[in-house]
């Protein structure tokens, strides 16, 4: 599809006044009409970028002149999702299927003593915070300071030679201590 076109109406006569002259002035077909409430109704046509102007133009024209013109919209090249949400087809309007389980027969549970020991779990050890030093804000403030285009989070990583985690912890202290600026994924020092 090309493009869409949309003439809103008062009323359904000015729709339909809309709409057969749209058809009779271009070669274009027309795609659905919506009753929105209020009297409301949307006409929308499709075809060529041309064409669907030219249609617009008249359909326009013809439902001004029964005063009952509300808007007009052409879009041009519209994108697949605005497609489908427009002209819902089947496939689009049901939902997903959802995998069902395999019927398989149940088995029976197996009851075994079980002893306090196989109860409890093991305790594993959490990783340790991870402290940011003053040399560490130090080193990414003044590898930003060399840079005059601004550096990624990675760049700071493979320059400084730090963890990646302390090198996120600094610029996290040095954003907090409005030190440094972040644009996008780049980090700026804040000149004072």
């Amino acid at each position: 599809m090309n493009a869409l076109g949309f003439i809103e109406t008062k009323g359904l006569t000015g729709s339909i006044e809309a709409a057969d002259a749209m058809l009779k002035a271009a070669r274009v077909h027309l795609a659905r009409r919506r009753e929105i409430g209020s009297a409301l109704v949307t006409v929308i046509v499709e075809g060529e970028l041309g064409a669907v102007q030219a249609a617009v133009e008249a359909g326009a024209a013809a439902a001004e002149r029964l005063g009952q013109l509300v808007s007009v919209h052409v879009i041009p090249r519209p994108f697949e999702d605005t497609e489908n949400w427009l002209f819902p087809t089947p496939e689009n309007d049901t939902p997903p299927r959802v995998p069902v389980a395999d019927p398989s027969p149940l088995r029976p549970v197996s009851r075994k003593k079980s002893t306090a020991s196989s109860r409890t779990k093991k305790a594993t050890p959490k990783p340790a915070p991870v402290e940011v030093g003053r040399d560490d804000s130090a080193v990414v403030l003044e590898l930003l300071r060399e840079s005059q285009n601004g550096l990624t989070l990675e760049a700071l990583t493979n320059q400084s030679g730090l963890e990646k985690k302390k090198v996120r912890l600094a610029l996290k202290e040095l954003l907090d201590s409005d030190r440094i600026e972040k644009v996008k994924n780049l980090y700026f020092p804040i000149d004072a």
